[in-house]
């Protein structure tokens, strides 16, 4: 299954990039910050949200806990994301 990523600059107007959801239940990066149990990864809003409730319970299957939210970036209904934080 793959997911559209949402464009981390608001200009952005390339291509949009996919990921696949099996790919998310790799290791992270060891180079960030961040601790290692955790990831966060963005997707576009035009990804349909049965899609995405898909993917939860995909990760969730596999022993991941599994956070969805919406993230507003503007004042209109349409600027949002979806945050995936999986631990």
């Amino acid at each position: 299954m793959e997911l559209k990523l949402a464009p981390m600059d608001l200009g952005q107007t390339a291509q949009k990039q996919t990921i696949k959801v099996e790919s998310l239940l790799e290791k992270p990066d060891t180079k960030s910050k961040a601790p290692s149990s955790i990831q966060i990864v963005y997707f576009d809003k035009t990804n349909s949200n049965k899609d995405l409730q898909k993917a939860k319970a995909l990760l969730e299957s596999k022993g991941k806990v599994v956070y969805m939210n919406e993230v507003r970036y503007g004042l209109d209904a349409k600027d949002f994301i979806y945050e995936f934080r999986i631990i």
